[in-house]
């Protein structure tokens, strides 16, 4: 303290960082007068001690990093990972506990072509509070879904966010509910027989893990509703094999409906549309058809497979 001064003050530099999400103190004390020392004498009065407050001045942000999730299940698949990705706006120094609840998405949610998913049954809906360690950037809320029947979605709301100091509580961003979809694999083929699996759950017999030894094989049940539930077409399991086929659909009194070269599961099928006829590009309808297959195999092998079909939409 400058001679003839009563008072006096100093600066303590503190850094702006992110090593502390608490509030803290400085604190500074007159320490007693030394006699042994070569200073001048003093007496410690009655404020002797005084304490700053700092406070942190970047609350933490938590929510999700996207509005909707979705995970492709192959068909008979159940505890499939569906992780809900959170986002921070930077690490936390402390230890958070994330806590949600799921919600049935409402019609304004919903994509088109999906319903809703039934909690216990196409997803695990327990909750267990998320956990976020310090220094920790990202993480998610993992979800173990099941294979569907039809695309299906859920929601996750996040409800709060808390630290054991309870001092600048982390806010929840904007961003704090998502929908998750269950998608059908579209592609996945366990048999190789070219009828997708999700197709063959609903068409064939509960064989749908025999490929029929390579053979043919056309299921009798259509229902070409648009239901997605995979019978909308006449699927002919291994087809592909035998690119080189014609395939040709009568109704009852022996007329034809449907006729095609080089028939495919994908693209050029029977989806109860008449191509032929009076009724070309028209709905067939409801009841019994027959169908004659004529294919070549790689060997140059001639063969022929007839059956029936029944059509029924609703």
């Amino acid at each position: 303290m400058p001679a003839g001064a009563q008072e006096t003050s100093f600066t303590v530099v503190v850094d702006d960082n992110e090593l502390n999400d608490d509030d803290g103190w400085l604190q500074a004390s007159v320490q007693e007068y030394d006699p042994l020392s070569s200073g001048p004498a003093y007496y410690v009065g009655l404020a002797s001690e005084i304490k700053n407050t700092v406070t942190d001045n970047d609350t933490m942000r938590i929510g999700f990093s996207q509005s909707q999730f979705s995970v492709v299940v192959p068909f008979d698949t159940t505890g499939m990972p569906l992780p809900f990705e959170l986002k921070m706006n930077r690490a936390s120094s402390r230890i958070i506990t994330i806590y949600y609840e799921f919600y049935e998405p409402g019609s304004g949610e919903l994509l088109s072509g999906t319903t809703v998913a039934t909690a216990g049954k196409d997803y695990d809906a327990s909750v267990t509070p998320l956990l976020i360690m310090p220094n920790t950037g990202s993480t998610s809320i993992p979800v173990l879904v099941n294979s569907v029947e039809k695309n299906k979605m859920f929601g996750m709301r996040l409800l709060r966010a808390t630290v054991s100091s309870t001092q600048n509580i982390p806010i929840l961003d904007s961003l704090s509910t998502a929908t998750g979809l269950i998608e059908i694999c579209m592609d996945c083929d366990t048999d190789g027989d070219g009828v997708p699996d999700y197709v063959e759950r609903f068409i064939t017999d509960g064989r749908w893990k025999d490929n029929n030894n390579g053979n043919l094989r056309v299921h009798p049940a259509m229902s070409p509703n648009g239901d997605g539930l995979g019978n909308d077409a006449m699927y002919i399991e291994n087809i592909d094999a035998y690119p080189d086929n014609e395939v040709t659909v009568f109704n009852r009194w022996g007329g034809t409906v449907f006729t095609t070269k080089g028939y495919n599961n994908s693209s050029n099928n029977f989806n109860g549309k008449a191509n032929t006829g009076s009724a070309k590009n028209q709905d067939v309808p409801d009841g019994s058809y027959f169908f004659i297959i004529h294919a070549t195999d790689v060997s140059g092998k001639k063969i022929k497979y007839t059956g029936f079909l029944v059509i029924k939409r609703s």
